[in-house]
């Protein structure tokens, strides 16, 4: 592969996952008793646990987005101008 050919992979596997993550994301906000409840089910935990715990997977998957998707495409990006 190129790096022209890395740089776009990166740069769409980027937008696939933040819309991703945009999608998710509004999912919990509109779902949230369903979500709750769903985890509740599942897990035998409090509601506000269940919050916690599905926000704190999402901040983890925004983390990962940074690091394994968008900082490759922009090292990528920094090799192909020089």
């Amino acid at each position: 592969m190129t790096i022209d050919q890395l740089a776009a992979f990166f740069g769409w596997m980027t937008v696939l996952n933040i819309v991703f993550l945009g999608l998710a994301w509004l999912f919990v906000w509109l779902g949230r008793p369903w979500i709750t409840a769903l985890v509740r089910y599942f897990i035998p935990v409090d509601a506000t646990a269940a919050d916690e715990e599905y926000l704190r997977w999402l901040m983890r998957y925004e983390l990962y987005i940074y690091v394994f998707n968008m900082m490759p495409w922009l090292a990528l990006k920094i090799v192909q101008a020089q």
